[in-house]
């Protein structure tokens, strides 16, 4: 054979051999090389059919043991991946395919396991691929289809921001959000369909307050209050407040004060879960407020500070907004607000030295319709406020309407 033509079928097989598959560049290291292998597959992925595991479903039959499972499953590699058990019931899941599962439930009598029941379930495989340490950007990983399974945002290597985990048919499955004491603000879980399944709300990595969950069709399935087990922590990037405990200059509005934001109704951010941009110092000097206390902007930096308040909104609709701020003279009268909903934008200027209608804390914005998720905020700045006069920034609260 001439040399160039071998040589030529050699390159060819080994070109073959070396070259990923868009399945196989799922678990690349590089976000582009995911990313370009999800397009491919989204167009091209087939979904293996059940009838080719029925066969071996079969012979799954209740009785046998646990020990013949594992030996009718090994012919197909068939790998453990869930399982869980308590007193003499177990379940167990084997991953036969990228689409199919056996799941069996075993029931333990002494020593010995045996099926109770078993089943194909149709969960698809998702890629997950951890980046290098120190890492920080938006990690993104799929399922063998092409979706995301999750979209992470990470910084120096830790979760902080977004993190986002999907459905296999492309759909948000629940959006949870990080901060340097842990996970935090509002939580949300949703079905495949898109409708809603759960919500609540964390701190510092707790489950505090009401979580509801609900069925598919949209009735409460059931409620549960959690309580923190430790009090509320400042906000990290804010300057920590000068006053003593129990130093207040109107003690008879104490008990207008909102102890535990998640005793509020409806969905609140607090500023322990807020943005801030410029200084902004934390006080407790002027009640009512909600939670630890409230920020101010030390009548500095005018035009360079702001809080933004991002709520996880559980359905798309109409929500009344409400801002929360204590009041007295040595308020701003021009505060300047602006509400992000799914219309635009809306910007209000309120008077920070007036009385808030609703409980003395909390003043109506107005009523905006606002997507689901986090695409919606309010931000508080003190863009052209009095050079004497501070602005404050507390909390908001979004109350779903009819509308």
């Amino acid at each position: 054979m001439n040399p160039q033509i071998l040589l030529s079928f050699l390159l060819c097989i080994v070109t073959q051999v070396v070259a990923a598959s868009p399945r196989d560049d799922l678990g690349s290291s590089s976000q582009q090389v995911r990313d370009d292998a999800a397009k491919i597959l989204r167009e091209s992925y087939k979904p293996p059919a059940r009838t080719r595991w029925e066969p071996l479903l079969a012979k799954m039959r209740p009785g046998i043991t646990k020990e013949k499972v594992l030996e009718l499953l090994a012919p197909f590699n068939a790998t453990a991946e869930e399982g869980n058990g308590s007193g003499q019931s177990s379940n167990e899941s084997y991953r036969l395919d990228d689409l199919w599962q056996m799941s069996c439930t075993f029931l333990r009598s002494g020593a010995i396991e045996t099926v109770f029941k078993a089943s194909l379930v149709e969960r698809l495989r998702h890629i997950w691929v951890a980046p290098k340490s120190g890492f920080t950007g938006v990690w993104t990983t799929y399922f063998v289809n092409g979706q995301r399974s999750h979209e992470i945002h990470y910084v120096s290597g830790k979760y902080e921001g977004d993190f986002t985990a999907f459905h296999s048919n492309g759909k948000t499955a629940y959006v949870q959000h990080y901060g340097p004491s842990g996970v935090f603000g509002e939580n949300a879980g949703y079905f495949p369909s898109g409708r809603i399944m759960y919500q609540g709300r964390y701190l510092n990595g707790e489950q505090v307050g009401t979580w509801t969950h609900y069925n598919e069709d949209g009735s409460v399935r059931s409620t549960t209050q959690h309580m923190a087990s430790e009090v509320l922590k400042p906000h990290p990037k804010a300057v920590p407040n000068i006053h003593r405990p129990g130093e207040v200059d109107r003690p008879e509005m104490v008990k207008f004060i909102v102890t535990d934001p998640a005793s509020l109704p409806g969905i609140v951010v607090d500023e322990t879960a807020a943005q801030l941009v410029g200084e902004w110092q934390y006080s407790t000097h002027t009640p009512p407020y909600v939670g630890l206390g409230y920020l101010h902007d030390m009548k500095a930096g005018k035009g360079a500070k702001y809080v933004t308040f991002t709520p996880e909104l559980p359905k798309a609709g109409w929500y009344e907004v409400r801002l929360a701020h204590c009041y007295n003279v040595r308020r701003s009268t021009k505060t300047p607000v602006t509400i992000h909903h799914a219309d635009g934008d809306t910007k209000v200027v309120i008077n920070q030295q007036q009385e808030p209608e609703h409980g003395r804390l909390f003043r109506t914005l107005g009523t905006f319709r606002f997507e689901a998720g986090r695409a919606g905020w309010v931000r508080v700045s003190n863009e052209g406020t009095e050079p004497d006069k501070v602005v404050i920034a507390d909390a908001v609260q979004f109350l779903p309407v009819a509308k």
